[in-house]
């Protein structure tokens, strides 16, 4: 048994296209003994969802950030989707980024989870997430087994570091 504070890692992905793919990242997260920062669980707080975000990113060792064909909710008097804020803050605030695109190739994707009148704005956000070394899933057992691997690694290095 470590010693080890648990590995902070905040989710992020737009919500009503990807909630199997967050719902495995989570398990597999609170599985490992590690700490899973979720939207489901903020519960009701005094902030607005933004302040909120950048609050629990701040706290975060990790973002895991899972993108698929929806560029999601822009919160009023913003120009970025929440997600596309979270990955900013994140990147700007030195947290380190584990990224996941949905392979649009080999991936069967229900056309009701595209939002196509989005889709210039999700290029433009997902060519940022593209300057990064990232994966690409076609499951939520798929991401699962992939954020596992690189949480493992992470582990390993967070350890070390404490």
């Amino acid at each position: 048994m470590s010693n080890r504070p648990p590995l902070k890692v905040f989710i992020s992905s737009t919500s009503v296209d990807l909630q199997e793919h967050r719902e495995a990242v989570y398990d597999l997260i609170s599985r490992a003994g590690e700490y899973a920062i979720d939207m489901r669980y903020f519960g009701s707080r005094p902030d607005d969802p933004k302040t909120v975000c950048y609050e629990e990113i701040e706290s975060a060792d990790v973002l895991v950030g899972i993108y698929a064909m929806r560029y999601g909710w822009v919160p009023p008097g913003e120009d970025k989707s929440i997600t596309e804020l979270e990955f900013d803050y994140a990147r700007k605030h030195n947290i380190r980024c584990l990224c996941y695109v949905l392979d649009e190739k080999k991936a069967s994707w229900p056309i009701e989870r595209i939002e196509f009148q989005a889709i210039d704005k999700l290029k433009v956000f997902k060519d940022k997430i593209n300057a990064l070394v990232r994966s690409t899933f076609t499951t939520p057992e798929d991401l699962a087994g992939k954020v596992s691997a690189d949480l493992t690694r992470m582990v390993k290095e967070h350890s070390a570091a404490n």
